[in-house]
């Protein structure tokens, strides 16, 4: 770590950089598309997808043209659902294009699982107290960091490396 922050660069050994382009891909996937996987899904299979898994199903699909998105060649694809949508309300309401917190509730089918009620709750009442709707998605503090075509990532991924930095270097109260 401090010689990565010491270097300002990270340099792999050359085998290890092509077993990595021979296993591992990556598909940038926009907002527009994740919103829409979520909502075909949901009308196609009655599934409520939360956005993280909706990214990885819209990578998997082919483009509407019928080309490879990102896994070609792969003979299956397996997306593994990795949150809940009750999570991500505020994106639910956009991809359904729901006015309140209640209506993108309806579509979370399994309210009786004591955190998902409570997060439905606390949803509420954070949507009682907000301001008015912005353009901007939501995304609560530190728990995500949306990288956007154009943006220069090296910056802000340097910025964020420090920010964690400094914080691992904080002495921890005690609980």
């Amino acid at each position: 770590q401090r010689a990565l922050s010491e270097q300002g660069s990270l340099e792999l050994p050359a085998a290890l950089r092509e077993a990595i382009a021979k296993t591992v891909r990556s598909v940038a996937v926009d907002d527009e598309l994740t919103l829409a996987t979520m909502w075909h899904v949901y009308a196609e299979q009655k599934y409520l997808l939360d956005p993280h898994t909706a990214v990885c199903v819209a990578a998997a699909k082919p483009k509407a043209d019928g080309t490879p998105r990102g896994f070609a060649g792969a003979a299956a694809t397996i997306c593994m659902g990795c949150a809940h949508p009750v999570k991500f309300l505020p994106t639910v309401q956009r991809a359904f294009g729901c006015a309140s917190i209640d209506a993108a509730m309806a579509l979370v089918k399994d309210m009786s699982h004591k955190n998902v009620a409570k997060v439905g709750a606390m949803a509420r009442q954070l949507e009682a107290a907000k301001p008015p709707p912005s353009n901007e998605p939501e995304t609560p503090p530190g728990c995500t960091t949306v990288f956007r075509r154009g943006e220069n990532w090296e910056a802000r991924l340097r910025v964020i490396l420090r920010e964690v930095t400094a914080r691992a270097e904080q002495p921890r109260s005690k609980l």
